[in-house]
């Protein structure tokens, strides 16, 4: 009828329509800083918009965390485990939340997961809730990720790369990460993998610091979440590179790994090689400044 052909759109409106929303949706989108949520929040009318991690996992209803590998996620995990019984239930002691995981593990989501809806209807939570992070000296992060990842060939991803030999030198993994920084999330510095756009964290955790297990204690008992916490990595993980025991005190712990620190970045004479000590500090420039970290020094 002459009314169903007025009311149809003319030719090429509908896909122009969905150009412009799908123009719309990547100029949204390119606001962001890599690795962030495409869906910004618009906590307040004067502030900018939040884009939070999109590995950032929302633990309850008041507490947002960025886990960085080899940064503490082991022992913040552990203590999610045991506050949490419900969490060994649904997916196990031990199982990481990555983008593997199911869309929803109780209130343990990460922010990739969460549609525009959820997040837009959520706002309120996610702008309200406690923000933290956990740091580790990029040096020492360095080395922990060589001899639990590479010593051990247990990414074989990089054994596709011309190195001298099947287990490359710590040298000839740092010259890797300067050209990868950002291929592995074990590696990739904080401020790219847990960027602060549009907010600012709560709470910045200090494995080096030596309340770091009282201020972690007592950030979940606040909002709900008591636990003990085992802080495996800080005495015992791979003990053997790291030179410690559980009967050192900390003061102790940071002479040793001051030492490892200065003997992995020395050539075979032990003189320091500075290229070395650079390469770090240019990958992790950003992590060195925000978080106030120095090679000469353990905290």
């Amino acid at each position: 009828s002459r009314e169903m052909a007025a009311a149809r759109p003319a030719p090429g409106t509908a896909v122009a329509a969905v150009l412009v929303l799908l123009c719309a949706a990547r100029a949204e989108g390119e606001k962001r800083t890599p690795g962030t949520s495409r869906y910004g929040v618009q906590c307040s009318s004067s502030a900018e918009r939040a884009y939070f991690p999109e590995h950032m996992i929302w633990v309850n209803e008041e507490v947002l965390w960025c886990p960085t590998a080899k940064g503490g996620s082991t022992t913040v995990y552990g203590a999610l485990w045991r506050a949490r019984p419900d969490l060994k239930r649904k997916i196990g002691v031990g199982v990481r939340c990555g983008k593997t995981c199911p869309p929803t593990q109780g209130y343990l989501q990460t922010i990739h997961l969460m549609s525009p809806q959820f997040l837009r209807r959520n706002r309120d939570r996610l702008c309200k809730a406690t923000k933290f992070v956990t740091v580790r000296n990029p040096w020492d992060r360095v080395i922990s990720c060589y001899f639990s990842k590479i010593v051990t060939q247990k990414f074989k991803f990089m054994l596709k790369y011309p190195f001298k030999s099947a287990v490359p030198t710590f040298p000839e993994f740092v010259a890797y990460i300067s050209r990868y920084p950002d291929r592995n999330m074990h590696w990739q510095p904080v401020t790219s993998r847990c960027a602060e756009h549009g907010f600012t964290y709560d709470h910045v955790l200090r494995l080096e610091d030596e309340d770091f297990m009282s201020q972690l204690q007592s950030l979940l008992a606040t909002h709900g979440m008591e636990a003990d916490i085992d802080w495996k990595n800080q005495r015992d993980e791979h003990g053997r590179h790291n030179n410690v025991s559980v009967e050192m005190s900390m003061a102790d712990i940071a002479q040793a790994r001051m030492a490892k620190r200065n003997k992995m970045f020395s050539d075979a004479s032990g003189r320091l090689n500075a290229t070395l000590v650079e390469l770090v500090r240019q990958v992790y420039s950003r992590d060195i400044s925000r978080y106030g970290y120095s090679f000469d020094k353990y905290k």
